[in-house]
């Protein structure tokens, strides 16, 4: 179920106005913004954006080694990201202001793919500024644009990284797979990842050099080993898996260089198993999550039960005061859950440290403290039901795929769904609610009425029950709460939507007639908010927005042609009447 509006765009003729009138914008969008005053039943046409063509920046981007690069490259002007673009071998960004200050075009090689550099690449600011993947150094080269100027040929070169590789073994040298290794940077904290092979063997790309080196770290990810292993340092220093020890041994890299051999052997884990099942009948309880904690009640580890509810935590440290729990969980069936429990037969909420009255847990190093088994006492709940009809005001038809929403009292979502070919609903397994929950509806672009050949002008415009108006966004006040008792089925929900309107026009270069196509028209509530959304016609630049509540104060309706074409220099973002907006609500 999607929360906000879809609505219908095609591209038609364009229709006469309703009158418009001029308001200041909600956040975000320009102060000058004319709003469109939108009536039921009517369409306010000619609303029209004339685009004013947009700059463009664009280049290549190798690598040392040669081979063709896919990544992702960042647009930044005065220090903030603006605009990102995944590219292979050559980047785009249109759709640009002028600025005399300039745009940093950055890329990031931890982004890289592609290449035929052993050891990842390095990010580049054009033309050769270091770049963090964060923001682009003071002396990043700044590209400056005049209006319309398309700056070709800002291209990068990423040179090669330092690397690490190494194994990952237990204490008879055996590699173990599926386990994370971590590369901090001694000088800067930057933080790489990768994982070891089936295998054990690892490499971690795309180091920064670093006079002061890295420390390597592994953590098993998996459950390899009957106990599990514990985590680990290179050269053999122990890890809570945690911060990075300060006593980690030093690996240093060199540019282009793959640093190799650097082995971390982890040490026998320690591990607790059991099961978990119903109280009531000794069924298991399958995808229960069990949580191990220390004695100050920090979190060490958690497994989920398999078919059979068994479960086991491994690569635990030796301990005399583990405490373990057990998570609530729902049965199968809607409406039966289970309380929480941690070790033993103390009760547990599933959030807070477990509680006092926990017993303690044991482990030592290379065993398994079995028979940690939990029965959870099941606790039933007996589930309501409502329904109802959707269907027109004007002519009572049933609207087939409107779209209806269950809200809570405060009006925070429950569940959604769309009416059936009578215009139906129904909301089962509703948990009963003293307060009363809120039902609202909205036509969607495929909501119809199926014995009316067309969707009338404007469309239907979004209601909450008990006839009060809405706008899809938040839920009115005035809308009837719905309270629910215990095994309640409360029918007669009925939601009449009344005629919507509708909001159309065309989206033309700047000074002519000449169409954009696939250029995003917005409508938005004078807050800011997105009451609707299309795209101007591909061969005629029309548009048209339907499904939009009445509003006698007006929406404010921008276009955004910066990524109308694919290559191009696209348009400028402007609300009507030609008010120049920077894409934000």
């Amino acid at each position: 179920m999607v929360k906000r509006r879809v609505l219908l765009c095609v591209p038609v003729a364009v229709a006469g106005g309703l009158l418009a009138v001029a308001s200041p914008a909600g956040a975000g969008l320009p102060g000058g913004a004319t709003k469109v005053v939108v009536a039921g039943g009517a369409d306010a046409g000619n609303i029209n954006g004339h685009l004013h063509r947009a700059a463009s920046i664009s280049g290549n981007v190798t690598g040392a080694g040669g081979g063709t690069l896919s990544g992702a490259a960042y647009l930044f002007l005065n220090g903030t990201n603006v605009d990102t673009a995944a590219f292979t071998g050559a980047y785009y960004f249109g759709g640009l202001s002028a600025s005399a200050t300039g745009y940093a075009v950055c890329v990031s090689g931890t982004t890289i793919s592609g290449g035929n550099s052993p050891t990842g690449y390095l990010g580049r600011c054009y033309t050769t500024s270091a770049f963090n993947g964060i923001k682009p150094p003071a002396g990043a080269h700044l590209v400056t644009l005049a209006d319309q100027q398309e700056q070709t040929g800002i291209n990068i070169n990423l040179p090669s990284a330092s690397a690490i590789s190494g194994k990952i073994a237990n204490g008879s040298g055996s590699g173990i797979g599926f386990v994370g290794v971590t590369a901090k940077n001694r000088a800067t904290n930057a933080t790489f990842l990768a994982a070891s092979r089936s295998n054990g063997t690892y490499q971690i790309n795309n180091l920064t050099p670093s006079a002061q080196g890295y420390s390597i770290c592994a953590k098993p990810f998996g459950s390899a080993g009957s106990t599990g292993y514990r985590p680990r340092c290179f050269n053999n220093v122990s890890w809570t898996g945690g911060a990075i020890p300060s006593g980690a041994t030093k690996v240093s890299v060199s540019a282009g260089q793959v640093t190799s051999g650097v082995k971390i052997t982890l040490q026998r884990g320690a591990a607790i198993s059991g099961s978990v099942k119903d109280a009531s009948n000794g069924n298991p309880l399958p995808a229960s999550e069990v949580v191990v904690f220390s004695a100050t009640g920090r979190p060490l580890g958690n497994a989920a039960t398999n078919q059979r509810g068994n479960y086991i935590l491994k690569g635990l440290a030796s301990s005399p005061d583990n405490q373990v729990c057990v998570y609530p969980r729902s049965g199968s069936t809607p409406g039966v859950n289970y309380k929480g429990e941690c070790w033993n037969n103390a009760g547990w909420n599933g959030r807070n440290a477990p509680p006092s009255g926990a017993d303690n847990v044991s482990t030592s190093t290379g065993h398994t403290h079995t028979g940690i088994n939990f029965k959870l006492t099941k606790v039933t709940t007996h589930l309501g039901k409502i329904s109802g009809t959707i269907s027109t005001q004007v002519d009572s038809h049933p609207l087939q795929n409107a779209s209806v929403t269950l809200y809570d009292g405060a009006g925070n979502y429950v569940a959604g769904g769309l009416t059936d070919p009578s215009g139906n609903f129904q909301f089962t397994d509703v948990f009963p609610y003293a307060v009363g929950y809120r039902v609202c509806a909205q036509a969607e672009s495929f909501t119809f009425a199926p014995d009316l050949p067309l969707i009338p002008t404007g469309g239907w415009a979004p209601r909450c029950y008990s006839d009060v108006a809405w706008n899809g966004l938040a839920v009115p006040t005035g809308a009837a709460h719905i309270p629910i008792s215990p095994g309640q089925n409360q029918g007669g929900v009925d939601i009449a939507l009344h005629p919507g309107g509708s909001i159309s026009g065309g989206v033309f270069e700047f000074g002519g007639n000449t169409p954009v196509s696939n250029a995003s028209v917005n409508v938005y509530a004078p807050s800011g908010a997105l009451l609707g959304q299309g795209l101007s016609g591909v061969d005629n630049g029309l548009y048209t927005i339907i499904n939009l509540p009445p509003s006698a104060t007006g929406y404010v309706v921008c276009f955004d042609g910066r990524h109308a074409g694919f290559q191009l220099p696209n348009y400028l973002p402007q609300c009507w009447q030609d008010q120049p907006w920077d894409g934000n609500a």
